[in-house]
C-alpha cells in the first residue's frame, strides 16, 4: 500500500472518530451547532448533518472542528484521549510534508 493511500484510510478513521465524538464535543465546549457552524464557516445544517451522521465531512471541515476543540482545555484532552487520535494526525501531516517535499 503506497503512502497517500494509506493516508487516505488514516484520514477516514480520524474522522469517523471524530464524527462519532461531535456531540459530546460540543456540548462539553457549551457550544450549540449554529456556534460551530458559525467558528468554521459552514451552515447550521450542514454540521447537523455531520454530527447527526448522515454526511460525511471532509478534511478541510475535520481541520477546521480539530482546531476548535484543541482551543479548550477541556475538549483537547477528550481529543487526546481518543484512542490514536494525535499519532495518526502526526503521521498523517508528517506523510503530506514528506510527499509536498518530492
Amino acid at each position: 500500500m503506497s503512502a497517500i493511500s494509506n493516508d487516505d484510510e488514516i484520514r477516514k478513521d480520524l474522522i469517523q472518530k471524530l464524527t462519532h465524538e461531535l456531540p459530546v464535543l460540543r456540548v462539553r465546549l457549551g457550544a450549540s451547532q449554529a456556534d460551530i457552524a458559525e467558528r468554521i464557516g459552514i451552515s447550521r445544517q450542514t454540521y447537523n448533518s455531520i454530527e447527526t451522521q448522515k454526511r460525511e465531512m471532509n478534511w478541510t471541515i475535520f481541520v477546521a472542528l480539530v482546531a476548535v476543540f484543541q482551543n479548550n482545555q477541556e475538549t483537547r484532552r477528550m481529543l487526546n484521549s481518543i484512542e490514536g487520535f494525535e499519532r495518526k494526525i502526526g503521521n498523517v501531516m508528517s506523510v503530506r510534508e514528506q510527499t509536498e517535499r518530492i
